[in-house]
């Protein structure tokens, strides 16, 4: 079986503290292109 089965609460643990991250760079992506257009025009 694969790894989420033999170590649920390592995996479960892991996804909790990766998944705000996912989220916080693509905030910060958009955040920086709007920014450089703005200073651009």
């Amino acid at each position: 079986m694969g790894l989420k089965n033999e170590c649920h609460d390592l995996v479960s643990t892991a996804n909790d503290a990766l998944i705000p991250f996912g989220s916080t760079y693509l905030c910060e992506v958009s955040f920086s292109a709007l920014t450089a257009i703005k200073t651009k025009y």
